[in-house]
């Protein structure tokens, strides 16, 4: 679905229009984003359970439980119960990923109005197109925040900011790989202070009211506590689906203002990211020196100085006394 619009030159609107607008979309789609959620966990169970009968149907073709007293019985079997194995913990990771990804994918169709169009079902078949293109740009998105986090950490986070509608783009306006990236740094240069305060409040009014109270609430009377706790859970659900609500209502108010025509600069991106890495790698090539030259000096890795007697006996396969073994240690 391509969100682009044309270029506004209004400006975003006000904060409480996100807020209510981002409440009312959440509000209209309440009951399908239950669907998916239960859809979701229905669908996880039944492939482990799945995965768990084949595996046991494997067990006992293969004659593993009767090799329990009588281990070496499956020697002549180990190679094809290792590929088995890793074909089987292979499919499983890989199928359950697969299904977490779509039902990631149809909750933002489903708030960005892809749900006008089409049914559930289809929302969720629709999503297998961006299932690799996001996972592409998770993965740089990635690297290059970890480049940055290397640099004592503020940098990453000021990337993880720059990055954070790369998903969007690539979701609702059906962009790649790079482009994607481009597209949020693009996004986030035109319109940093306003997005920059809004996500303020938004994580100001969030740690309130799902972290705070509740927790004060359950210090002050263990037995509203206990009930808290309770509807924490429905609460914190709540506030997932409205996280999600205004991420895509603050994408779309934000898309709608941008100028797409203007370069986006990720110039300064990768440059922090290469330096974090060769920090990280030389960092990295430091540690494990100064890790090998402690072994080396640990007391079971000792080596008598070239010349003394102690390595002189050695030399000639003599047998040395404790005595002698601590006289030459001494003398070294």
């Amino acid at each position: 679905m391509d969100t682009s619009a044309p270029l506004s030159t209004s400006k975003l609107p006000p904060i409480k229009n996100l807020f209510a607008d981002s409440w009312n979309l959440m509000v209209s789609q309440l009951l399908n984003l239950l669907f998916l959620s239960i859809g979701a966990l229905a669908a996880t169970v039944g492939l482990i359970i799945a995965f768990a009968a084949v595996g046991l149907v494997l067990a006992l073709a293969l004659g593993l439980f009767k090799a329990v007293n009588n281990p070496a019985a499956l020697i002549g079997s180990a190679p094809l119960i290792v590929v088995l194995s890793v074909l089987f913990l292979a499919g499983m990771f890989s199928s359950v990923f697969i299904v977490s990804m779509l039902f990631t994918i149809a909750p933002m169709r489903l708030l960005a109005g892809e749900k006008k169009t089409m049914g559930l079902f289809a929302l969720l078949k629709g999503g297998g197109k961006f299932i690799l293109p996001l996972v592409a740009v998770s993965f740089m998105t990635v690297l290059f925040v970890l480049g940055g986090v290397w640099i004592v950490i503020v940098p990453g986070l000021f990337i993880s900011m720059f990055l954070a509608f790369a998903q969007y783009e690539v979701v609702l306006a059906g962009k790649r790989g790079m482009s994607a990236l481009k597209g949020s740094v693009r996004i986030m240069t035109q319109n940093f202070g306003e997005i920059l305060v809004r996500h303020i409040i938004f994580i100001i009014a969030y740690v309130i009211l799902v972290l705070f109270i509740p927790n004060v609430i359950s210090k002050i009377d263990e037995a509203t506590g206990a009930i808290i706790s309770v509807l924490w859970i429905l609460v914190s659900v709540l506030a997932n689906w409205y996280a999600l609500a205004f991420g895509i209502t603050l994408y779309k108010q934000v898309k709608a203002v941008t100028d797409e025509s203007k370069p986006a600069g990720m110039g300064w991106i990768k440059a922090v990211a290469v330096i974090g890495w060769l920090l990280a790698l030389i960092g990295m090539v430091i540690g494990f020196s100064a890790a090998a030259n402690l072994i080396r000096k640990a007391p079971g890795n000792f080596r008598p100085a070239p010349g003394s007697v102690l390595q002189q006996n050695m030399d000639r396969n003599i047998p040395v006394s404790p005595a002698v073994n601590d006289s030459g240690l001494n003398s070294l």
